[in-house]
């Protein structure tokens, strides 16, 4: 498992919706807003939810369901999530989140629980 950490300024995105997901950010320190396009292009962005330390940005992106074959390599992002603060990231893989996952058990149902959650606190928002 190789990991690397990125810094995020202000202003900056971490992840944009629509974006093919590849990545998976545990922010180390710092805060974002993660915010939703009702019409996809980015022209109406809304703030749905803040992130900060402790938080992964892009677990749904680079999930893999029960009934999915791993082998799916691309879902896209849900929301685009931007720095507020200065943010400093350690960056995962998705092959590297899932050999995480399958070296631990529960930290599936850990990622799976905290997607249930946010995926109904988008549709709450939109």
């Amino acid at each position: 498992m190789k990991l690397a950490v990125r810094v995020f300024e202000p202003g900056e995105f971490l992840v944009r919706q629509g974006e093919a997901g590849a990545e998976v950010f545990l922010i180390r320190e710092g805060d974002c807003d993660v915010l939703v396009s009702r019409d996809g292009k980015g022209d109406d962005l809304k703030r749905v939810a803040m992130r900060s330390k402790g938080d992964f940005i892009g677990e749904m992106a680079v999930s893999v369901d029960e009934n999915e074959d791993a082998a799916v390599e691309l879902k896209y992002r849900s929301a685009s999530v931007q720095a507020v603060t200065r943010v400093t990231a350690t960056v995962l893989s998705k092959s590297d989140m899932r050999w995480a996952v399958d070296h631990d058990y529960s930290l599936d149902g850990e990622i799976q629980s905290v997607i249930r959650m946010r995926t109904a606190e988008l549709a709450a928002e939109t």
